[in-house]
């Protein structure tokens, strides 16, 4: 069990009680502590978020990324897990104290609808290149003849190109 976690789960009847039951409930419990960590309050969006809300496309595929990797029941995209998560779930629909032109978590969420059908295998994709991209970052300043930043570079170029040039890759997904 994680503590830290335990405390955005849905089961329960008191914060010190809570429990995640199913993979799904400990995603979600992932998502809100997620959340919660970069948007939790004004000084959290502005330090951690950088006040930027771009930083939701990272959990969403982040969230895509977590759902790939089992199978869940009719839980095929984002807006699939929005719908049953997110919508009406009183954890995201909360204000964010002190934070101008969004309400709420899922006020947040929802400015990015743009991402919402995009299947979880996907974004998981995404963010596969999106860890590499990141990789290529903090290696850039390793001292061993920029190897290591090349093979990341190079890892990220390959996966870029794959996925642009996947024939499986539709209008909106």
């Amino acid at each position: 069990k994680n503590a830290l976690l335990n405390a955005y789960c849905p089961n329960g009847d008191s914060e010190n009680n809570k429990e995640c039951k199913t993979d799904v409930d400990k995603i979600n419990a992932g998502s809100l502590w997620l959340f919660n960590k970069f948007y939790g309050d004004s000084n959290k969006f502005s330090n951690y978020a950088d006040g930027k809300i771009d930083v939701v496309v990272y959990f969403m595929m982040w969230l895509g990324y977590k759902l790939n990797q089992k199978t869940h029941d009719g839980i095929n995209t984002f807006n699939d897990f929005y719908t049953r998560n997110i919508n009406n779930n009183e954890k995201y629909t909360n204000t964010i104290d002190g934070v101008e032109g969004y309400n709420s978590y899922k006020d947040l969420i929802d400015k990015k609808k743009e991402f919402m059908d995009i299947s979880n295998e996907n974004m998981s994709n995404l963010y596969d290149v999106f860890k590499m991209l990141c990789n290529m970052i903090n290696n850039a300043k390793k001292n061993d003849n920029d190897e290591t930043y090349l093979k990341y570079a190079n890892n990220f170029v390959n996966k870029h190109n794959e996925l642009k040039n996947d024939s499986n890759n539709i209008q909106g997904n």
